[in-house]
């Protein structure tokens, strides 16, 4: 048996914890976060489906409570906010353009530039829905004016407007199901 060497046991101790080392900033810096901000964009997915599909906020009885618009808000800010906790995926550094690229790819991630531009439609979106509650709030004070109902309308539109335009940048892909026309049903039945 051949004695080990003092500098083959320290080497071996050194790359055990530069391996260690390298596994941390790995996960920590780059897994963890970027499963996080999709997370987010999953939750986004979720609220912006019982928005849309769900169409509650159509409906006479229900109204936007403040939770609603809460949950929007902290979506936004934390869309905003998350990229920059994600090491060299969303760097500054030009020279690492096409390897933040490749992580973003790997990762499956969008751009920094649509996850500002959806944070930045998630905040407007929290302010149609505070729109809107606080139009659904004087109608029923004022016993439905014509001009109240109206301007809940157009907060409608607008909202179903922003939806999908988020989508589009975070990369939701939701099925529309959209409730077949007149037209298609008297064809399929002929």
């Amino acid at each position: 048996m051949q004695p080990v060497s003092l500098s083959t046991v320290f080497s071996a101790v050194v790359s055990g914890v530069l391996i260690f080392v390298l596994g941390q900033l790995l996960l920590k810096g780059i897994l963890e976060p970027a499963l996080s901000l999709k997370d987010r964009i999953a939750e986004t997915s979720k609220q912006l489906h019982l928005h849309v599909h769900q169409r509650s906020y159509l409906d006479e009885n229900y109204r936007v409570t403040e939770n609603d618009i809460e949950i929007v808000g902290r979506l936004s800010a934390e869309i905003h906010s998350l990229p920059s906790r994600i090491l060299l995926v969303y760097s500054k550094n030009n020279r690492l353009g096409c390897l933040s690229g490749l992580l973003r790819c790997l990762v499956g991630l969008p751009c920094l530039g649509k996850l500002q531009e959806a944070s930045c439609k998630l905040n407007e979106l929290s302010y149609k829905l505070r729109d809107l509650k606080f139009t659904q709030e004087r109608i029923i004070q004022e016993k439905s004016q014509e001009f109240l109902q109206d301007k809940k309308n157009e907060s409608i539109e607008n909202i179903e407007n922003l939806i999908p335009q988020i989508e589009k940048l975070l990369g939701i892909t939701n099925p529309r199901q959209s409730p077949p026309s007149p037209s298609k049903n008297a064809q399929a039945s002929r």
